[in-house]
């Protein structure tokens, strides 16, 4: 019986982690194992305030294994102890590769790690969210077997460096258990202790200043004398309480899981991504995986107007806005939506039947059969 090829993906990061590079890996690596791929995910053992197990955390099948890697966590450090964790990472890592067979796949989301690989004269293939140092992208491109960017506008930015290179284009996805599966909107409040009847407008996601949610927060006392509750899910407990303070009419629920997500945007009337135009990276480069679940909740939902976004929604599927205008332009698209109900059911509707287009296991698949022809 032939045996299956060995996917070993490679990933310097703290698992679990709130951030969703976790569970966008994770979901990944059930998903390659799906399509018959042995998949081994190997990640430093860094402390993290998770106690439970990855698989748990993120609701994943355990399909695919998880090796720990010794780690050094030096955090008091700052950027230097970050650099000595990496280096000592990426040195096992490349102990591992070194020792692997010819057959397994090498696969990464991490420039510093694909840039190491490139000089083991070894098969690997780099998945790049964001850009990198030029000098260091410019050398992984010459020598990675296939490169799996997240938007035409990152591979674009690879090409300005390197025209020639053999890519794959996948923007992050979701669940197909996600599309299926629907929550009641009246438990999902009580859940979360916001009043049923409410008018509500929620931003889910991290609280880094690319991310836009400011714009929400400015507006809230005007939505609020329209009888509209700002509701924003996500970031520690300490910057939500922080937040509490400069925000008053808005309801921080602090940080919750990716596993979690489905219920809690079901809490919602509209949901929002108001990235900022001002980073390239949101700009550009992103593919918010919020973005998916936000489609297929039944829910409308307000992007910003930027060309990363634009690769996955339009007018027809999502109300899209100027960012980055004080929120003005924001608010109005707010109160917009409340009064036209029967548009924004048609957008959401929309916005449900495309997302099918973009899940984990067809991401996967895509991928596979990159690798194997590459």
């Amino acid at each position: 019986m032939k045996t299956a090829p060995r996917l070993r993906y490679f990933a310097n990061i703290r698992l679990p982690t709130e951030k969703a590079h976790g569970a966008q890996i994770m979901n990944m690596c059930e998903a390659f194992a799906d399509q018959g791929v042995r998949v081994e995910l190997i990640v430093p053992r860094r402390t993290t305030a998770i106690s439970q197990d990855p698989f748990g955390y993120y609701a994943i099948r355990e399909n695919f294994t998880i090796t720990y890697l010794p780690a050094t966590e030096i955090t008091w450090a700052g950027r230097v102890g970050f650099a000595v964790q990496t280096a000592r990472y990426v040195l096992q890592a490349c102990g591992m590769v070194k020792k692997s067979s010819s057959n397994d796949i090498l696969y990464t989301r991490d420039a510093i790690v694909a840039f190491a690989f490139s000089f083991l004269r070894v098969k690997f293939f780099w998945e790049p969210h964001t850009p990198s140092r030029r000098w260091m992208v410019a050398r992984i491109l010459t020598h990675a077997s296939g490169i799996i960017p997240i938007t035409d506008g990152l591979d674009r930015y690879l090409r300005d460096i390197r025209p020639s290179f053999n890519s794959c284009v996948a923007p992050d996805a979701i669940g197909e258990a996600f599309i299926r599966t629907h929550y009641d909107a009246i438990a999902a409040r009580k859940k979360l202790g916001i009043p049923e009847g409410a008018k509500v407008v929620m931003y889910l996601g991290s609280l880094s200043e690319g991310k836009g949610y400011r714009q929400l927060c400015k507006i809230s006392g005007g939505l609020k004398a329209k009888g509209i509750s700002v509701v924003i899910a996500g970031g520690s407990q300490k910057e939500a309480s922080q937040l509490r303070g400069q925000y008053p009419d808005v309801i921080f629920l602090g940080q919750t899981r990716y596993a979690e997500l489905a219920e809690n945007q079901a809490a919602a009337d509209i949901l929002v991504i108001p990235n900022t135009a001002d980073s390239a990276i949101s700009r550009l480069y992103t593919s918010p995986m919020k973005l998916f679940p936000h489609m297929a909740s039944g829910r409308p939902i307000i992007v910003s107007d930027l060309p990363s976004l634009r690769e996955i929604v339009d007018e027809k599927s999502a109300f899209l806005f100027h960012p980055d205008s004080e929120g003005k332009n924001l608010q109005n698209m707010i109160e917009y939506i409340f009064s036209h109900s029967e548009e924004a059911r048609r957008r959401a509707e929309q916005a449900k039947k495309d997302v099918v287009r973009y899940t984990w296991n067809g991401r996967a698949k895509n991928v596979v059969q990159f690798i194997k022809t590459n």
